[in-house]
């Protein structure tokens, strides 16, 4: 795959609409996937790893069997992560990362080095020119966004998520409000599920999308930052200056 893509940015010969010959040079410069076989492409841990990030060196906390990502560490006198200012992986680190890792003589090293950075091996991408390993595989917003923190935001509201109460909160819904949610959507789209205090596994993205637009916005303030996010990633047109300026701050401000 790799050595198609590289002849493809040699050159090759193409005609145009009007049946004329030219030299046809194709870059590539982006990798969609889910967040799954994003990790498989870049030969990378994934985000179920010590090291989940691909553009960042943020790292796990152990809970149970999984791990998470706080911003602030439990416990007196533990590490804080600022969202503005993130340690950021760099592609040129990676690359020189993987290549140790593939330079292991034993598999216990080899195993220690996947370890330490998160990193399985080089991937075939990498040795693209037009490819960065930070830059190059961006994370889908259906899956990110609708179908991981919606849904998880719900299983939470409703106590449902991992075993665990709402600690000092008082955001959990009671079955009243829950039956009121399922009422308003149904009144509200035919293509909503009739109530939301049954089973929520069988909502799809377009479900999810239309609970964050029409109605979670009701019942919860932090909330609307995250939809105020999901909107901005909807928008047709993104600059760099509309990241740096509308939607990157508005991220800071959710994830606090």
């Amino acid at each position: 795959m790799a050595e198609e893509w590289r002849a493809l940015m040699v050159a090759a010969c193409a005609l145009s609409t009007c049946a004329e010959a030219f030299l046809l040079c194709a870059y590539l410069i982006r990798a969609f996937r889910d967040m799954p076989a994003t990790a498989k492409l870049m030969a990378m841990k994934g985000h179920n790893g010590y090291w989940p990030c691909q553009a960042c060196n943020i790292h796990g906390a152990l809970h149970g069997n999984t791990y998470y990502t706080p911003l602030h560490w439990p416990g007196k006198g533990k590490k804080s992560f600022k969202p503005s200012d993130l340690p950021l992986r760099s592609h040129n680190k990676i690359i020189r990362q993987a290549t140790e890792v593939e330079a292991a003589t034993t598999s216990a090293e080899k195993k220690r080095l996947t370890k330490k950075y998160g990193i399985n091996g080089l991937a075939v991408l990498s040795t693209l020119p037009s490819m960065s390993m930070t830059e190059s595989f961006p994370l889908d917003l259906m899956h990110l966004i609708p179908l991981n923190g919606l849904k998880n935001l719900i299983l939470m509201w409703t106590g449902n998520f991992k075993k665990t109460d709402a600690g000092s909160g008082t955001y959990q819904l009671s079955p009243t409000v829950l039956k009121a949610l399922g009422e308003a959507c149904a009144a509200a789209s035919f293509t909503t599920p009739t109530v939301f205090d049954q089973d929520c596994t069988h909502f799809t993205a377009e479900t999810w999308t239309l609970f964050a637009n029409m109605l979670g916005p009701v019942y919860y303030d932090h909330f609307l930052k995250l939809v105020l996010i999901f909107n901005l990633c909807l928008c047709i047109s993104i600059s760099k200056a509309f990241v740096e300026e509308k939607l990157q701050p508005a991220i800071v401000k959710g994830v606090k």
